[in-house]
């Protein structure tokens, strides 16, 4: 993915990297390069927001964190790949 999440939004980078395995030496991904100004404006964003975090309250951001824990459950196998070709390691 060549694309950055900041405020809500999925940004294409100007640039990006290339993702190698050591295991192969091939290109398995290309990920974003984010820039001084996605940086400055990711953490302008994650400001602005935390206040409404903070107002979910314990019981609201444990309801978000179940529903983060659902997804990655679902993606586990996307994941584990992913994480397998960027490491080069085998499956244990």
């Amino acid at each position: 993915m060549d694309a950055m999440y900041i405020n809500g939004q999925l940004r294409h980078s100007v640039e990006g990297h290339d993702v190698i395995s050591p295991a192969t030496g091939a290109v398995v991904a290309k990920v974003a390069w984010a820039g001084v100004q996605d940086a400055h404006e990711a953490l302008s964003s994650a400001r602005a927001a935390e206040p409404g975090w903070a107002d979910l309250g314990a019981s609201g951001r444990i309801e978000w964190m179940h529903r983060l824990h659902t997804a990655v459950i679902a993606a586990q196998i996307e994941l584990r790949s992913a994480v397998q070709s960027e490491t080069g390691k085998n499956w244990a």
